[in-house]
């Protein structure tokens, strides 16, 4: 924001300079042509609303456990209370070792405009000397783009989430295989089209410059892809190793769980503009000697301020699988359950029918979930200069 104040500045800074500087010319007679086209380049400067209300599952407590009591249902172990009861099985077991949970990404917009170039088309039709009618296109490349800590943070889930899950499992008297995760996150691609109807009103020209302010509305035009990632993670472990003389079992463990994030903005949205500027019409000695503009073409510096809400929205989806025990050479029991931890307990179980315990990762599956619902203003500052011409 300071950088958008500090770019509103110098540009009115050069607009007083232009008047200041031509104040002492002669004035230009007003013009006869009734239409206009203008072609502008400059930059644009968004904001990014950060508000919004995050709404993480609802907790699921119906779990039985093979020790006794329930325990949680869940559907990740990446966000929300997945994350949370695989840390808090980690502090029960002593270890320090935790995962990084993606609420934060999820508790915030995650899409961000930054600055970018913005090239423009107008036309405009006189209607009183002071008052013209316009209808402008601005074009921008910089469309919505997932925010700079989106990759990091799911890079960062995966990561601690391998460490945390492998520490619990050791901690807690199983065998654990290695730990596979994978995570991924699509940038977002695609602009935005500014079209906008205002009405510009003259000032009395100072020499050859003519300040005016314009206000109107339009539609904010959005294309391309929104950003989206996954991240995924399988496990497993060898538990209940036989002893002799004791009745315990040949039991191993295999789970997978995936959680897909994307992000939703409406393709259109209404805005209001409001701007100022001046135009500049230099005295031009052209070839055949003669010194004259006509008011026919110019030199136009112009600040806008674009300003309409953006609703953003974060969705995710998750899924989970097991691998079914199978039986071994040995006629020993395949078919077993293990607990992590008091209160609260992760569970895992490798065959629910026959050990008729479900596994902590049990919840249902989420279906286009809405975690995180935006609100707020979003502004965009376009700074621009170039050339008009009547006729």
């Amino acid at each position: 924001m300071r950088r958008t104040v500090r770019d509103l500045a110098l540009c009115t800074g050069v607009v007083a300079m232009f008047v200041t500087n031509t104040s002492a010319q002669q004035p230009v007679p007003a013009p006869t042509e009734k239409w206009e086209v203008a072609v502008t380049f400059g930059g644009l400067i968004s904001t990014n609303p950060s508000g919004g209300t995050f709404t993480p599952p609802a907790v699921d407590h119906s779990l039985p456990l093979a020790t006794g009591g329930s325990g949680p249902r869940i559907t990740s172990w990446f966000f929300a209370d997945g994350a949370k009861l695989l840390n808090d099985v980690n502090a029960q077991l002593g270890s320090s070792v935790r995962v990084n949970a993606l609420d934060g990404l999820f508790g915030s917009s995650m899409i961000q405009n930054g600055s970018t170039v913005a090239v423009g088309f107008r036309v405009a039709r006189v209607l009183t000397p002071r008052l013209t009618a316009e209808l402008s296109l601005d074009y921008s490349p910089g469309g919505a783009r997932a925010v700079d800590s989106a990759a990091g943070s799911l890079r960062a889930a995966r990561d601690t989430f391998a460490a945390a899950m492998r520490q619990a499992l050791v901690v807690g008297g199983a065998f654990p295989s290695p730990v596979t995760t994978a995570s991924a996150m699509g940038p977002g691609t695609g602009g935005q089209l500014l079209t906008t109807g205002a009405l510009k009103v003259l000032f009395p020209s100072m020499g050859r410059a003519t300040p005016f302010v314009t206000g109107g509305v339009g539609v904010s035009s959005r294309f391309g892809v929104l950003p989206g990632g996954s991240i995924n993670g399988s496990y497993g472990a060898f538990f209940g190793p036989l002893a002799v003389g004791s009745d315990g079992c040949d039991c191993s463990m295999t789970e997978r769980n995936e959680l897909r994030v994307r992000v939703s903005a409406p393709t259109r949205e209404l805005l209001a503009v409001a701007g100022v500027g001046v135009d500049y019409q230099p005295g031009v000695k052209f070839w055949r000697g003669r010194a004259e503009n006509s008011s026919r073409w110019g030199i136009r510096i112009e600040s806008r301020l674009y300003f309409g809400g953006t609703q953003s929205e974060t969705f995710v989806d998750s899924s989970h699988s097991f691998v079914k025990a199978q039986p071994n050479d040995f006629d020993y029991p395949v078919s077993g359950v293990f607990v992590l931890g008091a209160t609260p307990a992760a569970q895992f179980s490798n065959d629910p029918p026959v050990t008729t315990f479900e596994s902590s990762l049990s919840g249902q599956p989420l279906t286009n979930l809405r975690v995180f619902e935006g609100s707020g203003i979003r502004t965009r500052v376009a700074i621009t200069t170039g050339l008009f011409f009547r006729f």
